[in-house]
């Protein structure tokens, strides 16, 4: 079977995550995204920021930042949001 030409993507964010400071926080942390097979396990990779120590240990993730970072990998991909959560993280010191 081949891809789809504009594959849909379903997304629904995590509420809270933790991941350790300086580690980059993936799509697939924070959201549960639901689309192609062959589209699911990149889409899971893509880094949406890198935290730093500077940032503190609770930070936002608007949905607006996983819309871009989605367009910028796959523009043609259609979005379809299933819950407007806003989660946010907390740094872990070790």
């Amino acid at each position: 079977m081949e891809p789809a030409l504009n594959p849909v993507l379903y997304i629904r964010l995590r509420k809270r995550i933790r991941v350790r400071r300086g580690q980059p926080v993936y799509l697939g942390q924070t959201a549960q995204p639901l689309t192609e097979p062959e589209y699911e396990e990149r889409l899971s990779r893509i880094i949406l920021c890198r935290p730093q120590a500077q940032d503190g240990n609770i930070m936002l993730i608007d949905m607006l930042q996983v819309v871009r970072k989605v367009r910028e990998a796959y523009p043609s991909c259609r979005l379809s949001i299933l819950e407007s959560r806003m989660p946010f993280w907390k740094s872990m010191t070790r």
